[in-house]
């Protein structure tokens, strides 16, 4: 099987999944980064490359739906673009 033979319910069955994921990787990377982490630290950038990973992951998923997911462009999280409009997926981000 291939990523363009998955049906509709299955991208947004896995985008469903991923969401969330990214948003929470997102909101520790931003925590960290408040709180002064050096770029060289292992665990900071163990948590930026999980966060850019996810966010190619959620990306990539995007194009494989045949509509813009719940109707709306794939956006980041709003922890990552501050002020950034709802989650894709007609949610509302965690305050």
């Amino acid at each position: 099987m291939r990523s363009d033979q998955l049906t509709t319910d299955q991208v947004a069955a896995i985008t469903a999944r991923v969401w969330p994921m990214l948003e929470y990787l997102a909101q520790l990377e931003q925590r960290m980064h408040q709180r002064k982490f050096s770029a060289g630290d292992p665990l900071f950038a163990l948590v930026t490359e999980a966060r850019n990973g996810i966010q190619g992951l959620y990306a990539e998923l995007g194009h494989l739906s045949p509509e813009p997911l719940a109707g709306k462009p794939v956006r980041q999280p709003k922890s990552i673009m501050p002020g950034n409009a709802d989650d894709p997926l007609g949610r509302k981000p965690r305050k």
